[in-house]
């Protein structure tokens, strides 16, 4: 999720809070946000997109990006003109849901697309509302084939001035994965904890137990452990470094672009027994690149050695 983000006619108003948290208000003349990188999936990849969303007005768009060039090379997420319900459309081709969604209350909506279970078609996409999936009441069939390197737009769309969102967004997110109906049905969770949907929408393959995520190093709401963090990988558990005689080793972690992460990198000798932060034996160099680096001197510590990265995430 990243790149250079503009907000664009908004006010001082127009950021407001509620008992669910901040908002952004939009009325449809014109307020979007922008994010000027492709950030977003490409040609048929997988991808999820999600957003809680508040509204009493049909048609309006709440993310989009590719472009209107080509048939299926478009990927927007609105209101339905029609019925209100759900409704994602390449160029040439959509499908829409059943549950109507100007009701003037918040309600969570997601969009799936994976590949590897359907066609790389739109009729494909499984859409959801409040967790819940849509049976589709339209559709019409197109390859979805996503124009990459076209800027991110919430709230509209470059093409259609016309379909300003009017409402309330929050947490809208995209990312390059297909979540399960499982991990879709927790993201709609009213009272999920920020570091939980933080961690939903990265890392899916495993749930985690926030009554059980500890170390005993004192890392509270530990989440996972790898020496080589990939957004888009699943990560080990658990890496064994067999280091002999003297030396460094170079531990890189992607950072969090939200900064609600913070990383510790931890040994151990007795994996199962005890892992201990050693700050002594660590080196923070430059992160610029988007990564967090570390350089460890191996000779501390008799071999062999295990190293974790420890999440510990601000709720």
């Amino acid at each position: 999720m990243g790149g250079d983000a503009q907000l664009v006619a908004f006010t001082g108003t127009d950021l407001g809070s509620d008992g669910t948290g901040a908002y952004l208000n939009f009325r449809g003349t014109g307020q979007h946000l922008r994010i000027n990188a492709q950030v977003g999936a490409a040609g048929s990849e997988e991808r999820t997109v999600a957003a809680w969303v508040r509204t009493q007005t049909v048609g309006g768009v709440i993310i989009s990006w590719g472009n209107r060039t080509e048939p299926g090379s478009a990927w927007v997420m609105r209101v339905d003109p029609a019925n209100g319900a759900l409704r994602v459309e390449v160029q040439n081709g959509f499908v829409v849901g059943s549950t109507p969604l100007t009701t003037g209350q918040w309600n969570h909506v997601a969009a799936v697309f994976d590949p590897s279970i359907a066609s790389a078609n739109v009729t494909g996409v499984r859409l959801y509302v409040n967790g819940v999936q849509q049976s589709i009441t339209s559709s019409g069939s197109r390859t979805i084939n996503t124009a990459a390197n076209t800027p991110i737009w919430i709230g509209g769309e470059s093409a259609r001035p016309e379909l300003f969102f009017t409402g309330q967004l929050r947490d809208v997110q995209w990312m390059p994965r297909a979540l399960s109906a499982a991990a879709v049905a927790e993201l709609a969770r009213a009272d999920l904890p920020r570091a939980h949907r933080w961690y939903l929408t990265r890392f899916p393959q495993v749930q985690p137990d926030w009554q059980r995520l500890t170390s005993g190093s004192g890392n509270t709401l530990l989440l996972h452990y790898a020496t080589g963090i990939e957004e888009d990988q699943p990560m080990p558990n658990v890496v064994q470094l067999e280091q002999t005689g003297t030396g460094t080793l170079r531990l890189s972690a992607r950072r969090d672009p939200l900064a609600a992460v913070n990383l510790i990198p931890e040994v151990s000798q007795d994996p199962a027994a005890n892992w201990s932060v050693h700050p002594s034996l660590f080196q923070t160099v430059a992160h610029a690149d988007g990564y967090h680096h570390w350089i460890m001197d191996t000779s501390a510590v008799p071999p062999p050695v295990f190293i974790r990265i420890a999440y510990s995430v601000a709720q």
